[in-house]
């Protein structure tokens, strides 16, 4: 599926920049913090048959990878994002791994990208500014990356090595923090051998 840019316009921005893995967007003007900037669904959202490093994990089988198809793929990785992906899975029936490959839609899924709560300096609520770079936190939807990368946030809450949630502690995952999806916690809690 082809793309045609911008694909949210007033929303975003996809600055393009030399260099593998260099581009990224920006906001296009001001957001309000818990605020929903966009709802994807299909399309342009697009069911691949397995993870790739621009594909986004939205439920805990292994066939539960969609590829955003718009500008949204340029939202780039923080460890103090201001952005969260939330994942809602509409399937019946649990993760679509166990359904046949023809039933498989990506319009059983659906990603609220939403603005994080965060607080300035002096205490204050924000959201995000205009220009401001767009960042949201891998791990909340990706379990076990197909591609690590040596993160380059440099906020405090850097975690150096992205790899997944996988690779991070439980108390993290669960913990208040950060944000999770649900399929993240799932197989988070699977791997830990309790529900949760």
């Amino acid at each position: 599926m082809s793309q045609r840019q911008p694909s949210h316009p007033g929303i975003l921005e996809v600055v393009t920049k030399p260099g593998a893995f260099a581009s990224y967007a920006i906001a296009k003007r001001v957001f309000a913090p818990g605020e929903t900037i966009a709802v994807l669904k299909t399309p342009p959202l697009l069911y691949v048959d397995a993870a790739t490093y621009t594909s986004v994990q939205v439920g805990p089988g292994g066939s539960d990878n969609v590829e955003l198809n718009s500008d949204f793929q340029y939202i780039n990785h923080s460890c103090d994002p201001n952005l969260e992906f939330h994942v809602k899975n509409n399937s019946q029936g649990g993760s679509t791994a166990e359904r046949p490959a023809g039933e498989q839609s990506s319009q059983d899924v659906t990603i609220y990208i939403r603005v994080v709560r965060r607080e300035d300096d002096h205490g204050n609520v924000v959201g995000i500014k205009a220009d401001e770079l767009l960042t949201f936190f891998y791990p909340s939807t990706e379990y076990n990356m197909v591609q690590a990368f040596d993160c380059l946030c440099k906020s405090s809450k850097c975690l150096g090595k992205i790899r997944g949630a996988k690779y991070l502690p439980a108390e993290m995952v669960f913990g208040k923090d950060r944000f999770f999806n649900e399929h993240i916690l799932y197989l988070k809690a699977e791997e830990q051998g309790t529900s949760h």
